[in-house]
């Protein structure tokens, strides 16, 4: 199930969900603080990194790299640690609609700041855009904000 409070890329004020990724390295828009440092993941507890390819991906760039990282510090500079690291993705398979993503995070421990990097081989100056979250579910799934 997406929870707005899982996604890396969302800003709650617009209640857009995505972002771009026109540089060669951004970090993704949010840092999630998931409460406590050293968390396990093992057994039981399943998480999921997802990530949505929303805008195709368009400039010089030809492959995407993203990285899961943690850090005991809200601005990631203290002890970040890269955890995961997908790719490098072809920048032909980054077309809107496509999930380039879902994949279950390894158990290890964690620490309590989490966060995206994406990382091009060169930049995507032109267009594209992503949504990444985490989620518990291995189901393929597209997010989306209900209202009441």
């Amino acid at each position: 199930m997406f929870d707005l409070d899982l996604c890396f890329t969302a800003i709650r004020t617009t209640g857009v969900l995505t972002q771009s990724v026109a540089a060669a390295a951004t970090p993704a828009t949010n840092v999630l603080d998931m409460g406590a440092d050293n968390i396990r993941l093992e057994g039981k507890k399943q998480l999921f990194l997802k990530v949505l390819c929303t805008e195709a991906l368009a400039g010089t760039g030809t492959t995407m790299t993203i990285d899961l990282e943690t850090d005991t510090a809200v601005g990631m500079a203290t002890a970040c640690k890269q955890v995961m690291r997908i790719g490098p993705i072809p920048k032909a398979r980054c077309i809107a609609g496509v999930m380039l993503v879902n994949q279950q995070l390894p158990a290890q421990t964690y620490q309590r700041y989490w966060r995206v990097r994406f990382t091009g081989d060169n930049t995507f100056e032109t267009t594209g855009s992503l949504i990444a979250w985490l989620d518990d579910s291995a189901e393929p799934s597209v997010p989306q904000l209900d209202t009441i």
